[in-house]
């Protein structure tokens, strides 16, 4: 099984202005977290890097975890909001993870 860890250089969040207004701080902060809790994990070589969905881990990010050598389920839930901002938070701490990972070196 092939993991591959997508980079973007550029945050690619597609805020529409009133999105901006209401997201762009919650967002930030998001990411400003993730990327000091990053820090603090050890990954393994080549991480494969699972997200779970809105509802949280379950059963089966936990059968992918244990089938995929090197893999990680990272539990972003904290940084959950409400269902309308769910896409938006999981798509700022992969952003954030990736790009972190990118700084410190670790291949994918």
């Amino acid at each position: 099984v092939n993991c591959f860890l997508t980079v973007r250089v550029i945050s690619s969040l597609s805020l529409s202005p009133i999105e901006s207004v209401f997201l762009k701080s919650r967002l930030n902060d998001i990411r400003d977290q993730t990327r000091e809790e990053v820090w603090s994990v050890s990954f393994p070589p080549n991480p494969c890097i699972i997200f779970h969905g809105a509802g949280g881990p379950d059963q089966f990010t936990n059968e992918l975890e244990q089938a995929i050598p090197g893999s990680v389920v990272w539990d972003w839930t904290r940084h959950r909001g409400s269902i309308a901002t769910a896409a938006y938070d999981g798509e700022a701490v992969g952003e954030a993870i990736a790009e972190t990972l990118k700084e410190a070196g670790v291949e994918s």
